[in-house]
């Protein structure tokens, strides 16, 4: 009978210590999360920032390249619309 209260009794002291340590490792994350919240603070601004400059530095490489290509269609654009005019300016006037 002994036997039996002694295993029970250690099932509990081990239960209790369970309990202990995972209530201490609880309180060490939610103190962990705290503290690092200015990191992650930081870390959100700092990919803030990147995500800027690398924007600018996409439009600054590409916008040339698109300057380009839109030239390029441009010119032909304008000679087709300059001959419309043509037809239409001599389609009035006769």
């Amino acid at each position: 009978m002994f036997e039996l209260l002694g295993l029970v009794a250690l099932v509990a002291v081990g239960a209790v210590l369970f309990g202990a340590v995972a209530l201490i490792v609880g309180l060490l994350k939610v103190v962990f999360k705290v503290a690092l919240i200015p990191v992650w603070i930081g870390l959100a601004a700092l990919k803030g920032i990147v995500l800027l400059v690398a924007g600018v530095l996409a439009l600054v490489l590409v916008g040339p390249v698109v300057l380009g290509v839109g030239l390029v269609l441009l010119i032909p654009l304008l000679l087709l619309a300059g001959l419309i005019w043509l037809g239409k300016t001599v389609a009035t006037t006769i």
